[in-house]
């Protein structure tokens, strides 16, 4: 297949080319049938609908480095795969261009899906699942409104993607479930990462700066691990948790955030409100523009062995009750721990 360069893949021939069973497209398709299809040229389109609609299952799409252009206008979508027939199963996209559409790839009720190596800008949202599972792997988005979005239960593998300039989240989750991994998220609008009434998430090694925020996690989002993740240099917060607000509160908790770096972000290093029963343990908080932590309404969160420090609002900011500091460095000067409980009394 084609390779990356500068983040776009490059029309070459790959050993699929010859395969005499493959199909080649150079138009607007519709796919029924299994097989490998294969782009033999750049295909524009301004019809609304999809472009390349995949409707069966066991179908591989390599795109050779070829783009697919089409119009942000109405129902728009560069490549849709999904069925009204049943769930579809073992789809691969790959080394394919698409730009100037409403939804870039879309999926819709797919059981196995794998995106792989695809350049996707000027889309009102790059990649949208819906119900659908996939792996999502060394793709580039740029310049688009929205970038990676799982909706409506989805589950998701989402590694080693670039996402830059979004005008919405970089990443974001509505009631899905993925384990994102090794991402670099820039210079978009909003939050690097998004997670919105999602649960069970792994957040590990991803890079979000320059973007409003680094992580934010809403809508009693919980039992969410983000470890080993650099937050920094975004506008306003590094990590924001708030729980669901209005009369049927539902608090976010039992997250763990641990070993990130969260630091010279423009507002807080760390926020929470409305959050219950999360860990916060051996994150290095520094050099941010406002508080190190600030806590509002938030219970029973254990902040251990972090480093606080720099900041230039106060370090802790604690509103709530039974929220218990240990083994925090609060002034990297003087290696001030910080060893007892604090509650609100001690938020000065």
């Amino acid at each position: 297949m084609g390779t990356l360069v500068g983040g776009i893949p490059t029309a070459v021939s790959s050993a699929a080319a010859t395969n005499a069973e493959s199909t080649r497209i150079d138009s607007p398709t519709t796919i029924t049938e299994p097989g490998t299809y294969l782009l033999e040229s750049n295909v524009d389109s301004s019809e609304d609908g999809p472009c390349i609609d995949i409707q069966s299952s066991d179908v591989t799409l390599d795109g050779r480095g070829y783009e697919l252009v089409g119009t942000t206008t109405g129902e728009s979508i560069g490549v849709r795969i999904g069925s009204d027939d049943g769930q579809l199963s073992n789809v691969g996209v790959r080394n394919l261009v698409v730009s100037n559409w409403n939804d870039g790839v879309r999926l819709q009720n797919v059981a196995d899906c794998r995106l792989t190596d695809t350049y996707l800008s000027l889309c009102e949202s790059a990649v949208v699942l819906r119900n659908s599972a996939a792996t999502i792997e060394s793709n580039f988005v740029e310049d688009s409104d929205g970038g990676i979005l799982l909706r409506d239960r989805s589950r998701g593998r989402l590694v080693d993607n670039t996402v830059k300039s979004s005008r919405n989240s970089a990443i974001g989750l509505f009631d899905s479930t993925a384990e994102i991994r090794g991402n670099l998220l820039a210079e978009g609008r909003q939050s690097g990462i998004a997670l919105s009434a999602s649960d069970d998430c792994t957040v590990v090694e991803n890079v979000a700066r320059g973007n409003r925020t680094g992580l934010s996690l809403t809508q009693a989002s919980s039992n969410n691990d983000v470890s080993a993740n650099s937050f920094v240099h975004n506008e306003s917060r590094g990590v924001s948790l708030e729980g669901q607000s209005g009369p049927d509160d539902d608090s976010t908790s039992g997250n763990r955030v641990s070993n990130n770096e969260i630091t010279d972000n423009g507002g807080d290093g760390v926020f929470l409100g409305g959050v219950r029963e999360s860990e916060f343990v051996e994150n290095t908080i520094r050099d941010n523009g406002a508080n190190g932590v600030e806590l509002v309404d938030s219970g029973a969160n254990r902040f251990v062995r972090n480093v606080v420090c720099d900041n230039a609002g106060e370090q802790l900011v604690v509103g709530g009750d039974s929220n218990v500091f240990r083994n925090n460095v609060t002034d990297c000067r003087e290696e001030l721990v910080c060893e007892v409980p604090v509650d609100d009394e001690l938020a000065a």
